[in-house]
């Protein structure tokens, strides 16, 4: 035998470089060789064990068509019950005007709301928990309901600066405590109270507001601790505790204002109250087909001041 013809398939055994898999590519057959051990072949696009990061075939982002909708409808609605007479034998002319006298109430709540969550996205979250008190406890509930109390914003406007305030490290208990704090109690309502009840009773009213959103948070920082609830993952994110002197100090050195910077504001802002803006117009369309379809004596009888309509509200 030929030496020579011999050696060739021992070479040719361990002389062969393998192709690369494309990304489609059937999956190449699984032979052992016989100088070493078959390397393991490099996950596809498609591999459902495949982790999750980049990947060759991304899809896009799902288009929201519910806020769309929403949008859609309100953007018609509104401008007809500002150009035509409200015609209250007509359920349209009663829904379009209801739309544009509840949007007219409750867009500046939304507008604020948005301003303020664009900007404690550009806030360092180590400044946000160092104002609110990132340890907890008594202290920082105490600062969180004092925001709250002093931040003049609707219930609709509150609910997106509570769900910032929670992605920057805020505990579950400050969230709540903030949240409770606000929508009864604001500077504009404050100035009102003064008028109708007096200023004892307004103090009065704003101190036990306080006390009932401290206890609020005492309640669900309990309900954390022993698991009913989880803990914020977004805790996780926080740096070495630092003075509250330095980090306002190293903030306002690296604030810059520019006109794309606050068109950046209002973008992040419209993006992180979109949960908030959604569900607010879907329930401005919600409100204007109540009136614009049940009648007032159905809807006093079921939603009037008695427990049922407590409870149905």
């Amino acid at each position: 035998m030929n030496m020579s013809q011999a050696a060739k398939p021992e070479a040719a055994c361990c002389a062969h470089a393998a192709a690369a898999p494309a990304c489609h590519e059937p999956a190449a057959v699984k032979q052992a060789s016989c100088c070493a051990a078959p390397a393991a072949a490099p996950p596809g696009c498609h591999d459902e064990q495949a982790a999750a990061g980049d990947s060759c075939c991304e899809t896009p982002a799902r288009r929201d068509y519910f806020l769309w909708i929403c949008i859609l409808v309100v953007a018609v609605a509104y401008p007809a019950g500002a150009m035509f007479r409200h015609d209250h034998d007509s359920a349209l002319g009663i829904f379009t005007g209801g739309i544009f006298e509840l949007f007219n109430q409750m867009w500046w709540g939304i507008a604020i709301g948005v301003i303020f969550v664009g900007i404690l996205g550009r806030v360092p979250r180590e400044l946000v928990m160092g104002m609110l008190g990132r340890d907890g406890g008594i202290t920082g509930l105490f600062r969180a309901t004092l925001a709250g109390v002093f931040l003049d914003l609707c219930s609709h406007g509150i609910l997106a600066v509570g769900m910032k305030l929670y992605e920057r490290g805020a505990s579950v208990g400050q969230v709540m405590a903030f949240l409770l704090a606000s929508p009864w109690n604001s500077f504009s309502l404050t100035l009102i109270l003064f008028g109708l009840i007096g200023v004892s009773w307004t103090l009065l009213f704003i101190l036990l507001s306080l006390i009932i959103g401290i206890i609020t948070g005492l309640v669900f920082d309990a309900l954390v601790r022993r698991g009913q609830l989880p803990r914020n993952p977004w805790q996780d994110e926080l740096g070495e505790p630092q003075p509250l002197s330095v980090l306002w100090r190293e903030f306002r050195q690296s604030i810059r204002f520019s006109v794309g910077g606050s068109a950046g504001i209002l973008r992040e802002g419209f993006a992180g109250a979109r949960v908030v803006i959604r569900w607010s117009l879907f329930g401005l369309i919600l409100a204007g087909l109540i009136r614009a379809f049940m009648p007032e004596e159905a809807f006093a009888t079921w939603f009037g001041a008695t427990m049922g309509g407590l409870w149905l509200t």
